[in-house]
């Protein structure tokens, strides 16, 4: 992994703020973007993808602390996922890492996360402000202000992609979709549009954008909603294309799921999964027929398509009581070649919280994933406002890595990993 340190000083960046009706035409800094689009759009560049905490090399996490003045701070810690070695990215001797003083000490942010963008990058969102540092936290400050930010933000391991609410009622309800090069501050708007945004995905290079408009002034009894739609946005040219307008009353998308460029939706009625390739818009995938319902009765059931691992399609299934009770949830596979459906057997349930859960996929590497695999008590030292220690006991899950046919046959088969002391 390249360690090399950030040079280049991000200025803050002045979001537009007008909207256009929708869909607009892409919209561009002082510094025109133009050219840099069209390398972009010309090259073979990799499809749009979460942020991840974790890449083939490491796994980066952040340890909300009190410094001996009481103030809040993030502890910065990385595991090297080749040793299993996790430690705070200081070489400074005698290092108590708790203060400022301390490289792997950072300022602390709402969301508590760490992401990782490419070998040189890490990103921070939270407390309306997404900031940015080396890969040991170097060089930490802040890249934008985004106070209404859409919870899910897209990298390409070049750019980062987000999806931004402006403030009204100064200017009419607008979302706007940007690209934003952290190495040199710059930015493009690739898109704005009228309406409230609910939800960002991605497919293949297209952002999709599911907006609403309301009525403010519908009466109580009614329905404030009077128009439900989903836009694909192109990452390199701003150019969009409705995908769907659908019924304002409901807030499920005749779209589905996007993994991999395949969009997948459950029809009910005859309990198969279709996919459709969101480029293209042909189907792809309709599945043998899914299992009745995992309980009897009267029962509220969910399909989330997940992950594509080794030709097989993860469905997290959840089925509960209409009438409330408790559920039950597991997950089903899906072949994406034959269609052919079966239960994903558990792995051995870890125990968090009081309650029993599934381990829970943290990133997907490239063949195997990092996983929480165990919980354990962890006791720790933090510090009053008066500058005074106390202990505190909690847990902490334990990550592992298991590969993907181990993942799949429900065998636990983990490669632990260190734990943050």
């Amino acid at each position: 992994m390249k360690g090399t340190r950030m040079k280049l000083a991000l200025a803050a960046l002045a979001l537009l703020a007008g909207c256009a009706a929708q869909p607009a035409a892409p919209a561009q800094t002082a510094e025109s973007a133009a050219p840099a689009a069209a390398e972009a759009a010309e090259a073979d560049l990799p499809p749009l993808r979460r942020l991840q905490r974790a890449d083939e090399d490491e796994f980066v996490q952040l340890e909300m602390i009190t410094d001996p003045n009481g103030e809040y701070r993030a502890r910065l810690w990385v595991t090297d996922l080749d040793t299993g070695r996790c430690a705070v990215p200081c070489t400074v001797q005698g290092c108590t890492h708790d203060s400022s003083a301390c490289p792997g000490v950072l300022p602390w942010l709402y969301s508590g996360m760490a992401y990782i963008l490419n070998e040189e990058t890490l990103l921070y969102p939270g407390s309306g402000q997404f900031c940015v540092s080396g890969r040991r936290g170097e060089d930490f400050r802040t890249l934008l202000n985004v106070p209404y930010l859409l919870y899910e933000q897209y990298t390409d391991g070049q750019y980062l992609y987000l999806a931004q609410q402006l403030p009204y009622p100064e200017t009419p309800a607008c979302c706007q979709l940007l690209r934003i090069d952290p190495q040199s501050g710059s930015y493009t708007v690739l898109a704005t549009f009228e309406g409230e945004a609910d939800q960002l995905q991605a497919a293949g290079r297209e952002l999709l954008l599911h907006l609403f408009a309301y009525d403010p002034n519908a009466a109580a009894t009614s329905s404030a909603t009077t128009r439900r739609w989903c836009m694909a946005v192109n990452a390199d040219t701003g150019e969009s294309r409705l995908l769907y307008d659908y019924d304002p009353r409901s807030e499920e998308c005749p779209l589905g799921t996007p993994v991999e460029g395949t969009a997948y939706r459950f029809d009910e009625t005859a309990r198969v999964l279709t996919g459709r390739d969101v480029a293209g818009g042909e189907t792809v995938l309709q599945s043998d027929a899914f299992p009745a319902p995992a309980l009897a009765g009267e029962v509220a059931e969910s399909f989330q398509p997940m992950r594509v691992l080794d030709g097989w399609l993860e469905v997290n299934y959840g089925c509960y009581p209409a009438q409330g009770g408790e559920g039950v949830s597991f997950s089903y596979l899906v072949n994406l070649e034959s269609g052919e459906v079966r239960r994903k057997p558990d792995l051995p349930e870890l125990v968090w919280n009081g309650y029993g859960h599934q381990p829970t996929v943290y990133a997907q590497l490239k063949d195997q994933l990092l996983v929480a695999c165990r919980a354990e008590p962890y006791t720790y030292t933090a510090y009053g406002q008066d500058g005074s220690p106390y202990t505190v006991h909690s847990e902490r899950l334990r990550l592992g890595l298991i590969t993907y046919r181990d993942y799949l046959s429900g065998t636990p088969n983990y490669r632990e990993l260190e734990a943050y002391a």
